[in-house]
């Protein structure tokens, strides 16, 4: 029978995330010309009050800064999420007529939650437009094109989620070799690109063979080498599922079913930005889906401008000075 530690983990897993109603946050931003900032964060919740009331009830914070750069470090905490955090700044650029203000936040979450490697299976354009959107990659495809471009996608996806939990789960038997009885190979070679190869060769899928089958624990490993060894080795070893499984879902809860709808709101009218769309009234709404921060860090840029209406009065008044001083000279 499988090793009821790591079943039961994976059972549980799954059930809290499956359960789990989606958080669904309002965070708005309102950057102001001397560099200050609001911050305003909503989500419906349980009532605190009632806890058998059926409506939720609306929790609401807003957060005041002098300085941008102080707000960044503050978005877990107003967030409730201690695994998201961001940078924040902002740059003016002064053309008489108008200023241009330009919005920078970048949006990560811890290291120890990203996903190892990616830049082994994917181009940098790819993972941006996993996590962003941006760029498209898809821009100018018909629609069988768009189809076939999605699949290779979705290939290399499972592809690199096969060949990263093949490394985590050699590499956490690899911590309790020393206990396999007549281990048909050593560690190093048990370790090696050949082993991993051809573990892929007789295995599409490792992660279903070794956790979701009702086989045995390691009874997939034991066919490919013509063994029972490690079908032995799991059953007196039942620490060696559990860091497995602990490793697997580690990330799980995390990030997971956490939506945010972000507007951004910025002197003048945003005229310009690297993702999301800009409303008439010139704001910015982008919809950000947290379990995307452990593919790439997702980086918000917008400019605005504001006109400088000073500049127009004494721009006015620098010409009618001009003309005036001219007409003056004329008569004499």
């Amino acid at each position: 029978m499988k090793n009821s530690n790591i079943v039961m983990m994976a059972l549980i897993a799954v059930m809290a995330v499956a359960c789990r109603n989606p958080r669904n946050i309002s965070m708005t931003t309102t950057v102001n010309s001397d560099g200050s900032c609001v911050r305003e964060v909503a989500e419906m919740v349980p009532d605190p009050i009632d806890s058998t009331a059926k409506d939720s009830v609306m929790r609401t914070s807003a957060q005041t800064y002098s300085d941008i750069s102080e707000m960044g470090p503050h978005t877990g905490t107003m967030l409730s999420n201690e695994h998201i955090s961001a940078d924040t700044r902002m740059e003016k650029a002064f053309k008489w007529f108008y200023t241009e203000y330009t919005y920078t936040e970048s949006i990560s979450t811890h290291d120890s939650l990203m996903y190892p490697g990616l830049d082994a299976y994917f181009t940098a354009d790819e993972i941006s437009f996993l996590s962003m959107g941006t760029p498209n990659i898809m821009e100018g495809m018909s629609g069988m094109e768009v189809l076939e471009a999605s699949q290779k996608l979705q290939d290399k996806l499972e592809n690199y989620y096969n060949h990263n939990f093949l490394d985590l789960y050699l590499g956490t038997i690899a911590k309790y070799y020393d206990r396999i009885e007549n281990a048909p190979m050593s560690k190093e070679d048990f370790l090696a690109s050949a082993n991993r190869d051809t573990i892929l060769k007789h295995c599409s899928n490792v992660f279903e063979a070794s956790i979701v089958s009702n086989e045995p624990e390691g009874k997939f490993l034991d066919d490919i080498y013509k063994s029972n060894v490690f079908q032995k080795f799991f059953k007196e070893n039942p620490e060696c599922s559990k860091e497995i499984g602990e490793k697997i879902f580690s990330g799980i809860g995390a990030l997971d079913n956490i939506f945010i709808d972000y507007t951004l709101v910025m002197p003048g009218k945003i005229r310009k930005s690297n993702i999301g769309s800009i409303s008439d009234k010139g704001t910015l709404h982008y919809h950000l889906a947290a379990e995307n921060l452990r593919i790439h860090p997702v980086t918000i840029q917008a400019t605005s401008r504001k006109a400088n209406i000073w500049a127009y009065v004494v721009s006015v008044l620098i010409l009618a000075a001009a003309v005036g001083s001219f007409m003056w000279k004329r008569r004499d």
